[in-house]
C-alpha cells in the first residue's frame, strides 16, 4: 500500500496506492466490527486519521496543474520532488489498476501521534489498511 516513502521539509512523506473512494462503512465492514463496540470505535478512528491532510495526487494535477505540467509525471518530479523512475511507475500504476489513486501525506499531521504511530505501523494498522485499502495484484 505505501508507494513511496521520503523526506519533504524534513518531515517523513508518504505516498499510498489505494483503492478509491472506500467509505469508512465499507473499512469498518471489511474487517467485521460492529457498531458500539472497542473495534468499531477504533478503527473508526483509524480511518479518519489515515484521511485526514489527504491529498489524491492525480486529482490535484487534474484540477490545478495539468496546463503546467505536461505529463501527471513531470507534476509528481516537479511539485513533489519524486525521482523520475518513481513517478513514472506512479503514473503506471493509474494507468494499470482502474479505481485507484495515489494519495499523499505528510506524517504527523492528524495531531493523535498514538493513533498515527499505530496506523503508520508494519504491525498495525497498516496491515488492515493494506488487506482492504491496498490494491491487489500489485506489483
Amino acid at each position: 500500500m505505501i508507494f513511496y516513502e521520503y523526506k519533504k521539509d524534513h518531515d517523513k512523506t508518504y505516498i499510498f496506492h489505494v483503492v478509491k473512494n472506500i467509505s469508512k462503512r465499507n473499512l469498518l465492514k471489511a474487517i467485521k466490527v460492529r457498531s458500539g463496540f472497542f473495534a468499531w470505535n477504533l478503527f473508526s478512528r483509524v480511518y479518519d486519521c489515515f484521511y485526514s491532510e489527504m491529498i489524491d495526487l492525480f486529482d490535484e494535477y487534474r484540477k490545478y496543474h495539468n496546463r503546467e505540467y505536461g505529463t501527471f509525471s513531470d507534476f509528481l518530479q516537479k511539485k513533489y520532488n519524486l525521482p523520475a523512475k518513481v513517478a513514472v511507475v506512479g503514473e503506471k500504476k493509474l494507468l494499470k489498476y482502474k479505481n485507484t489513486a495515489l494519495l499523499w501525506r505528510k506524517e504527523h499531521v492528524t495531531g493523535d501521534y498514538n493513533l498515527e504511530m499505530f496506523i503508520m505501523s508494519s504491525d498495525g494498522a497498516q496491515n488492515i489498511l493494506s488487506s482492504v485499502l491496498g490494491v491487489s495484484d500489485e506489483d
